[in-house]
């Protein structure tokens, strides 16, 4: 679960850029401005685990809570963001998208090494690493072909039904 958690907020980031081209269309922005998107919500999954992380370290909350509301506020902010018809509610939207989606990438590997012992948890590494170098490598395939199919809101769809059956 972790794993798939870390691919989806990891994906998350990537699966915008196909849409850049035809937001810089609708939007009338340059395409500095374009890539705003895809640099806030990395700057913001930077930003996150430095409230997130000592907070699930507190041993009263723990991890777990910690990974359940920021990961259904996630999940919440993803349903606006492909509604959304102005260019600076997309900045705020992804913004907290890539703050809430923090906490797996800052405490996935933690929350392993609390799970499995030290002769199996470098398998256990091994699959969440590959699920976030898989992510931003697989973003831009998953939605490419949407994109050019449907438009630039179905990237940020796909998010939204990736963080559905993971929360």
């Amino acid at each position: 679960l972790i794993c798939l958690y870390t691919f989806v907020v990891y994906t998350g980031s990537a699966i915008y850029t196909s849409s850049e081209p035809e937001l810089i269309d609708v939007f009338g922005i340059n395409a500095t401005d374009a890539s705003l998107p895809l640099s806030l919500y990395v700057l913001a999954y930077g930003i996150g685990p430095l409230i997130f992380a000592p907070l699930s370290e507190i041993p009263f909350i723990g991890r777990s809570p910690v990974y359940l509301v920021t990961f259904l506020i996630f999940t919440i902010v993803s349903l606006p963001a492909p509604l959304v018809n102005n260019f600076a509610g997309l900045l705020v939207l992804r913004f907290l998208q890539g703050f809430f989606g923090s906490p797996c990438l800052a405490n996935g590997a933690a929350s392993l090494g609390d799970m499995y012992s030290m002769l199996t948890l470098p398998f256990a590494m091994i699959a969440w690493v590959s699920a976030a170098y898989c992510g931003p490598a697989l973003g831009p395939l998953l939605s490419g072909f949407a994109v050019t199919a449907e438009g630039w809101r179905w990237s940020l769809w796909e998010i939204f039904w990736a963080a559905c059956p993971v929360l």
